[in-house]
């Protein structure tokens, strides 16, 4: 049995989309060990690095290849719609990670260039329903929740998008576009530029509007770096680089503020939570930042718009 690397969703989803991966859509050549066992099998190949050594090149294709694995169960179909690219990388990691056993990986191909492996494996039956049950079960509450606090938000939203057609209101306000946030691996996520709309909004100045075209200003923000280390067996180490931009479409100049940090936590903790916990913080203090400088513009534009014009002295 291969020993598996764990590997964080962040840094999954940067591997998810690098390197040649070849899915094997039909299984019907492999057969389960019986009723209870889903079996699964992929191909991936990963180039070969100059100085790297043999064992972390095959390691990596064999990565690649048990996500490919796991991701392409019919098992999986479903909730695989109901998901987001990202949440579901992070589930098939999880799966390969705890749930796949008799995991063996089989070399096909070695040269100058590339290394290929296959791996094989089973997952039981009762796992994946686990996991399908508990997928049906967050719906369900999601949706619960969703519908308890529509009537709360349905004149907050009608409030909020009056401004649109409204000249006065937008004469009173900036209005400013998020974009979704972007990942160093050119994948993108609404899920944190919503932690930006939420400071936005709580300011009176500012109207968050989804038509870029109608915005004063546009923020930006990107994770540059999510990389999980293992210090030792009891702590892992958490880099995490975030940046929010900051585009004045009316000078069309641009701001930048990074945040860099370190973060120590236990072995035992959830990966995902730290990361999030971690990531929603950095990019809070970015965006005050951001914010800050957002509003010293709006403060001399509104300056020069009010400022009287130069008296001109005849010279006789």
């Amino acid at each position: 049995m291969i020993k598996k690397l764990k590997l964080s969703a962040y840094i999954c989803l940067a591997l998810c989309n690098t390197s040649q991966v070849f899915a094997v859509d039909n299984l019907n050549h492999l057969e389960s060990v019986d009723d209870a066992s889903i079996a699964i099998y992929a191909t991936a190949c990963e180039k070969i690095k100059s100085g790297e050594a043999i064992s972390s090149i095959r390691m990596r294709a064999t990565d690649k290849a048990s996500f490919t694995a796991v991701n392409s169960i019919s098992e999986l179909s479903d909730l695989k719609k109901d998901s987001t690219e990202h949440d579901f990388n992070v589930l098939v990691y999880n799966i390969v990670d705890n749930l796949v056993e008799d995991l063996t990986t089989r070399t096909t191909e070695k040269s100058n260039k590339k290394i290929c492996v296959e791996v094989t494996g089973f997952i039981p039956n009762t796992s994946i329903a686990e996991i399908n049950r508990e997928h049906l079960e967050k719906t369900a509450k999601e949706e619960k929740e969703k519908l308890e606090t529509e009537s709360k938000l349905a004149i907050e939203k009608m409030i909020e998008n009056k401004p649109i057609t409204n000249n006065i209101d937008l004469e009173k306000r900036s209005l400013v576009y998020v974009a979704p946030t972007k990942f160093y691996n050119d994948t993108i996520s609404k899920t944190y530029s919503e932690i930006i709309k939420s400071q936005i909004e709580k300011l009176d100045k500012y109207y968050v509007t989804d038509d870029k075209s109608l915005a004063d200003y546009i923020i930006k923000s990107s994770v540059l770096r999510a990389k999980i280390d293992p210090i030792n067996q009891s702590t892992n180490r958490l880099q995490m680089v975030v940046s929010v931009e900051l585009e004045d479409i009316s000078s069309s100049t641009s701001t930048v503020e990074h945040q860099n940090r370190f973060e120590l936590f236990s072995a035992s903790e959830d990966e995902q939570k730290v990361a999030y916990k971690l990531m929603k913080k950095l990019i809070e203090n970015a965006n005050e930042i951001i914010l800050h400088k957002m509003n010293s513009l709006d403060n001399k534009k509104f300056h020069n718009k009010n400022k009287l014009p130069e008296i001109i002295t005849p010279s006789h």
